[in-house]
């Protein structure tokens, strides 16, 4: 019955499911929020100066909303978006994270 239950789960048209499950393993080493030009953050110790410069980012670029995922993969944090992020700014925002990040260690 349990099984019955989890099929609609396992849709494959839905890749909500498989990023939940990959958060559960690999959970993010911080998140930024981006909301109508300011960039918070919602996990994680990120300084004033990267957070500045994703909500001037976030502004020229009309970001209304999204996060911003610090992941860990293979030796350094990596990051994933969320999918109001559009494509075409992905590569903004790593390279604003290449300038600001900070050597981080797995605990």
């Amino acid at each position: 019955m349990l099984y019955a239950a989890l099929i609609p789960l396992l849709d494959c048209k839905s890749m909500g499911f498989i990023r939940w499950i990959r958060r559960l393993i690999n959970p993010p080493v911080f998140v930024v929020f981006l909301h109508d030009g300011h960039a918070t953050a919602e996990k994680g110790n990120l300084s004033v100066e990267f957070l500045t410069e994703c909500s001037e980012l976030a502004k020229k670029r009309g970001i209304q909303e999204g996060r911003v995922y610090g992941v860990w993969k293979s030796d350094a944090v990596s990051l994933e978006f969320s999918p109001e992020i559009p494509e075409d700014h992905h590569q903004d925002i790593r390279d604003l994270w290449r300038l600001h990040r900070r050597r981080h260690k797995r605990s």
